[in-house]
């Protein structure tokens, strides 16, 4: 528990930690994931510089992309390398949604 509250952002409580990592089953990994998730949804947030539309264009091709992760089979050698173009593809998609943001601002 205590590498799980020397790793997790600054801003989170201890007693949020502690609900955390026992929602977890007291996994360090799954703990510091969602303790790091949680920031970055916040960090999203507050982010407000940003157009509405712009924003919902991001947001919109990074939701695709996680679709697309959930339905690979890599058991297939047949589908095998067509999965992995899409992973490489939902990568840059979201590598130039990034650089896009940080040109932005």
């Amino acid at each position: 528990m205590d590498e799980v509250i020397k790793q997790a952002p600054s801003d989170i409580a201890v007693e949020d930690i502690e609900v955390i990592f026992k929602k977890n089953n007291e996994n360090v990994l799954d703990t510091l994931f969602d303790l790091w998730n949680i920031e970055v949804k916040d960090a999203k947030s507050a982010k407000s510089t940003k157009s509405a539309k712009s924003a919902k264009k991001d947001d919109d091709e990074t939701e695709a992309a996680e679709e697309d992760d959930a339905e690979l089979d890599f058991t297939n050698p047949e589908t095998k390398w067509e999965n992995i173009r899409n992973i490489c593809d939902a990568y840059d998609i979201e590598m130039q949604a990034h650089l896009n943001r940080l040109k932005g601002k």
